[in-house]
């Protein structure tokens, strides 16, 4: 999502976020943990006059498990909120970006549900693996709030909002030595 306008002139410089958020649920082994997490990207956009018309640079990243995440069974929507996101403690930010940001995202469905399927099977001389999977997307349209500032998805090819369900599960099983 971007805060900058349509049809900005060449030489505006904004700011861009790809958000990630979900509702995560593990179990491993009978322990389970539970909880959401937010994973935010910043970057600063230069509006150029050559396709395609802007060149976008990180300057954040950030994940937290401080956050709200709400996402509908049937994926018809979602939403998500983080206050004080770091941004800086995976790599160094560049000097004058910001620190933190705080970000508010929510995500309408529209069009079918397309789900999906994976079973695979693995054998080496001791164990045997099956992973099975299977999941269901929908294409969203995203609106949200950066550092109290409104940012929307960008009109640009290939930056469609998605709201998505995932389902793993592996069992391992190994001879005695």
């Amino acid at each position: 999502m971007t805060d900058c306008p349509v049809g900005a002139p060449v030489g505006t410089i904004c700011r861009a976020v790809s958000v990630f958020a979900a509702e995560e649920r593990i179990s491993n082994d009978g322990d389970r943990m539970s909880g959401p997490f937010v994973s935010v990207s910043l970057f600063e956009v230069v509006v150029t006059d050559t396709d395609p018309f802007f060149e976008a640079v990180e300057i954040g990243f950030g994940i937290t498990d401080d956050a709200d995440v709400n996402i509908s069974p049937a994926l018809a929507r979602g939403s998500a909120s983080a206050d004080d996101v770091a941004l800086c403690e995976e790599f160094d930010c560049p000097p004058g970006a910001p620190q933190t940001l705080s970000i508010e995202v929510d995500w309408d469905a529209f069009g079918p549900r397309q789900t999906f399927r994976s079973r695979q099977k693995f054998t080496d001389p001791f164990c045997t693996t099956k992973e099975l999977s299977r999941g269901a997307i929908r294409d969203a349209d995203a609106t949200g709030v950066l550092d109290g500032v409104p940012v929307v998805e960008p009109a640009v090819p290939g930056f469609q909002a998605t709201l998505q369900s995932d389902k793993f599960g592996s069992i391992q099983r190994c001879s005695a030595p």
